[in-house]
């Protein structure tokens, strides 16, 4: 039946319909699980619909992904989907500036230009610190210094934002770069372009293996006719040989004077 399988490697980007070997085939889901991920996969052969669940296990103890493929058997074939990788959805925040010491990017009409950081202890104890940045922002007409701040006390860290031009915007730290002193920013306001999510996408290989039940079935109907034509043939030869018998064994006549 090897000669007769189709066999495709195709992407399937999340809540897109796909054509694949006759079938329309649509990457519906993603559901977290303990020890790995199952990949929901919509069939829609045009006259039955299913799911079918591709497993993604991380085995304890071990390195890598064990993929489980799906089998829908069918009168004719049997159709397998095999995951092969996936493509996890990736966010694109044009409000996130990522600047080094001096460093100016412009996002939504304004200007964002860190200088450096400044340190002070917060409070009377020596376990809080307050980590400053001083950061100008500029637009139209408009200029303004700002000092978005994280505080930090013992295992919590919390970043306190600030607001600019007259509340229109609002700027906060959202990371540090200790291995070169420089900050990221995360600034929030209407006047962002829109975020661009990027949906997920997975990699599956579909196959068809045709007549494999059919051939199984003339296997089995081909054992049981063969078995069933020697059954007949020992059953002719026992009667062949008790009809021998019985003429052999015919009941002799015998005369007397």
């Amino acid at each position: 039946s090897a000669g007769f399988e189709q066999k495709v490697t195709v992407t399937l980007p999340q809540g897109q319909w796909v054509q694949v070997i006759g079938d329309r085939v649509q990457f519906a889901s993603i559901d977290e699980k303990p020890n790995g991920f199952d990949c929901h996969v919509t069939v829609d052969d045009g006259d039955d619909t299913f799911t079918a669940i591709l497993s993604n296990e991380f085995p304890r103890n071990a390195e890598g992904v064990m993929r489980k493929p799906h089998v829908k058997n069918y009168l004719a074939y049997d159709l397998y989907l095999s995951p092969l990788s996936l493509q996890r959805p990736e966010t694109n925040n044009p409000g996130v500036l990522s600047l080094n010491k001096g460093e100016s990017k412009s996002v939504g009409g304004y200007t964002f230009t860190f200088h450096d950081f400044e340190m002070h202890n917060h409070g009377e104890t020596t376990d809080s610190l307050q980590a400053i940045a001083l950061v100008t922002v500029t637009g139209k007409n408009y200029s303004e210094d700002l000092r978005p701040s994280l505080l930090v006390h013992g295992d919590m860290v919390r970043p306190i934002s600030t607001t600019f031009d007259s509340g229109r915007g609002t700027v906060y730290i959202s990371g540090v770069r200790p291995e070169d002193g420089g900050v990221i920013l995360t600034v929030e306001g209407d006047f962002l372009p829109p975020v661009d999510i990027q949906t997920a996408s997975l990699v599956v290989e579909v196959s068809r293996k045709p007549l494999i039940l059919l051939f199984w079935l003339g296997t089995a109907l081909a054992f049981l006719g063969g078995f069933f034509s020697m059954f007949q043939f020992r059953r002719r030869r026992r009667g062949a040989g008790l009809e021998t018998v019985a003429v052999t064994e015919e009941p002799r006549v015998h005369v007397t004077s």
